[in-house]
């Protein structure tokens, strides 16, 4: 068995020392990656809350508009008018569209902005 100079074991049990303080120092820096990423999702999980909030609020906004602007024939099912005078209103606006417009369609796009 041979005998290791005392110099050596230092410089081996320092250069350990060094390895495993690199080893933590990558593990801390991988873990400041992952809760970059966290913060990330969650502001992309927001942006879906964030458009329900203003669809409904567009929503609203438009109801409330809808009975000044259409005629009574073209309001479709409204919830404060009966059943009966419903269908009748349907009907007669669905036979009226179809023959005076022909495959009229319209669309409603919301944009918003984060800044």
């Amino acid at each position: 068995m041979s005998v290791i100079p005392l110099e050596d074991c230092k410089t081996k049990v320092s250069s350990v020392k060094r390895d495993k303080e690199r080893e933590r120092e990558r593990e801390r820096e991988r873990e400041r990656e992952r809760e970059r990423e966290r913060e990330n999702y969650r502001i992309i999980s927001l942006v879906g809350y964030f458009s329900i909030v203003i669809l409904r609020i567009l929503l609203d906004r438009l109801k409330s508009k809808t009975k000044e602007l259409l005629a009574e024939e073209q309001a479709g099912l409204r919830p404060a008018e009966p059943s009966l005078r419903n269908t009748c209103n349907t009907n007669v606006s669905t036979s009226t569209t179809s023959l005076t417009s022909r495959n009229i369609s319209t669309a409603c796009y919301v944009a918003y902005v984060m800044s």
